[in-house]
């Protein structure tokens, strides 16, 4: 009986050894399986994001060439609108120019953005009255079916680093497009922000680093997606909506736009259950003002006569900016090369007022041009037209203002005016009155 009762210690010490020897095979396996899954979902993004940054350097070269396409049609066709009669058939016609045009524009700039997702203004921003800004403008534009629900933080959440503009057409592509996922256009959209700090597991998984971040969230009670579609949603041009509620490029954007600043862009789907999309955006510090926007008081008719040099390689182009600067009251000087402009500028001897240049040039860029410039004359405030600006643009010296590509007509002429004032002011160099002049370049 003692010699059973050992044997049988033994086999159950023995069999007990076995299972655990297979729980920790068990273990294992299951580890170096979410290892293999882990592996596999970073390779599948990595792979994403050199896709779309390949598709993002096509569709910035076709997007320059479209802007100076629609630069020319948007200039004519408000030469046009001046001549004609509204509510006649030749201004209905051209005002259906300017809006088809309009809208082509907004395109091309968000594919842009798409393309160069890097911000272009970045500031110490808050969330909270940009968030507030941004549910306003959701439920003016929205059905009033949709209920948009602004969940305030409970804890104060500090300042990012970010361009408001941008920030704001992400929160605005992620409203539109959970209302679009709402069926018939009725449900709920949420919108939540707080504070969070990402440890190491889950910096690597949103491939970002560590450490605090805003989380914005915006949840949906719609019809959700399936997981082939949630895998693709963030391809340019990818779309399940109908032909009139989307081109495909919001979400792109929007995963752009938080990858340039640093940040990652999450979703969660299921169909039938709705949508929660999870922006992350590094935490920045020391709050500063916004700067004012609009057009700026007049000075006086500061376009009456006021002498304008404007360099653009593109002829099309440049005739037509320049027309619409002098339908404006500017006196324009056009030079499709830069090394005659920057020659008759040495000649006129301080004659001009303002120098408004395109940024990307084949001979010489429009910094280049700024620069020689003010090595002629230092107090010549330029204007760069850019629709696709470099870094450092915004904040260099060598330009008083920077204007998007095509041209809104009345933003070009309110950042000229504002130039001009600024320069007036700083006590530079006074503008030369129209009577004083005896010649102008042909």
């Amino acid at each position: 009986a003692l010699i059973a009762l050992v044997v049988g210690i033994r086999t159950a010490r023995a069999a007990h050894r076995r299972d655990e020897a297979e729980r920790s095979m068990a273990r294992m396996r299951e580890a170096a399986t979410a290892s293999a899954e882990e592996r596999h979902a970073l390779e599948q993004r990595l792979q994403g994001r050199q896709k779309t940054e390949a598709l993002g350097t096509l569709a910035g070269g076709v997007a320059h060439d479209f802007n100076n396409l629609l630069a020319v049609i948007l200039g004519h066709a408000e030469l046009l609108t001046e001549d004609v009669t509204p509510g006649t058939e030749q201004g209905d016609s051209i005002a259906a120019i300017r809006t088809a045009a309009g809208r082509a524009r907004d395109v091309v700039r968000r594919i842009l953005l798409f393309a160069r997702p890097e911000a272009e203004h970045r500031e110490s921003l808050a969330l909270v009255p940009i968030i507030d800004e941004t549910v306003g403008l959701l439920r003016s534009t929205l059905p009033s079916s949709v209920e948009i629900v602004w969940q305030r933080p409970r804890k104060p959440v500090p300042a990012v680093l970010a361009d408001p503009a941008q920030i704001t057409q992400v929160l605005m592509n992620l409203g539109v497009n959970a209302s679009h996922a709402l069926r018939d256009e009725r449900g709920r959209v949420e919108i939540s922000l707080e504070r969070v700090v990402l440890d190491d597991e889950a910096a690597l998984r949103l491939t970002v680093t560590s450490g605090a971040y805003a989380r914005i969230r915006v949840r949906d009670d719609g019809v959700g997606m399936s997981d082939e579609v949630r895998r693709r949603i963030f391809e340019p041009f990818y779309t399940t909506k109908a032909a009139d509620k989307g081109t495909g490029l919001g979400l792109s954007v929007v995963e752009g736009v938080v990858r340039g600043h640093q940040g990652a862009l999450e979703v969660e789907s299921w169909p039938g259950t709705g949508s929660v999309f999870t922006v992350y955006l590094p935490e920045g510090s020391g709050l500063v003002a916004r700067p004012p926007s609009g057009r700026p008081a007049r000075d006086g008719e500061i376009s009456r006569g006021a002498r304008v040099m404007m360099v653009d390689d593109d002829r099309p182009v440049l005739n037509a900016i320049a027309k619409v600067l002098r339908r404006a009251g500017f006196a324009v000087d056009a030079f499709d090369d830069a090394n005659q402009a920057l020659e008759v500028l040495q000649a006129a001897d301080g004659a001009y007022d303002v120098l408004v240049t395109d940024r990307s040039m084949p001979k010489m860029s429009g910094l280049e041009v700024a620069q020689r410039a003010h090595a002629i004359f230092p107090g010549l405030p330029v204007v760069l037209l850019s629709g696709a600006p470099k870094d450092g643009d915004r904040d260099s010296e060598h330009f008083a203002a920077m204007v998007a590509k095509p041209p809104d007509s009345t933003a070009l002429v309110a950042a000229i005016e504002r130039s001009i004032i600024a320069s007036r002011h700083a006590g530079r160099r006074l503008p030369v009155s129209v009577n004083e002049r005896t010649s102008f370049p042909a």
